[in-house]
C-alpha cells in the first residue's frame, strides 16, 4: 500500500493522482519515491520535477475531483520589446521601415 508510513504517523491519506495546494503551488500526488516514505512525492503544475514535501506542512489535499489546470496557449498575444506580437511575421511595410528586404 502506497504512503502506509504516512498514513500510520500523520493521519493523513495522500493518494496517488490527488491533488494538493502547498504554499500556493498546486500539484498532484505521484506514487512514492523508494526510500522517500517519510514525503509525498508531487508534481506540481508547470514544473518537470518531482518534489518530496512533507505530508502536514502546508499542505491541503484537495481530492481526485479537484479540477487539473488548463495550459494557455505559449506566448499567444504576448508583446515583445518591440511591441511585436511573437510568433508574427512582419508586413512589407513593416520590414521596409525597419531597412530589411
Amino acid at each position: 500500500m502506497e504512503y502506509q508510513y504516512i498514513r500510520q504517523a500523520y493521519k493523513v491519506n495522500p493518494i496517488p493522482g490527488c491533488r494538493i495546494r502547498m504554499l500556493n503551488k498546486i500539484g498532484t500526488i505521484l506514487l512514492p519515491r523508494p526510500g522517500s516514505e517519510h514525503y509525498v512525492n508531487v508534481l506540481f503544475d508547470g514544473e518537470f520535477r518531482e518534489s518530496l514535501c512533507h505530508p502536514t506542512w502546508e499542505m491541503t489535499y484537495l481530492g481526485i475531483d479537484a479540477p487539473a489546470p488548463v495550459a494557455p496557449e505559449p506566448n499567444a498575444g504576448e508583446a515583445t520589446e518591440t511591441g511585436e506580437a511573437k510568433g508574427s511575421t512582419p508586413s512589407e511595410e513593416e520590414k521596409q521601415d525597419k531597412g530589411g528586404k
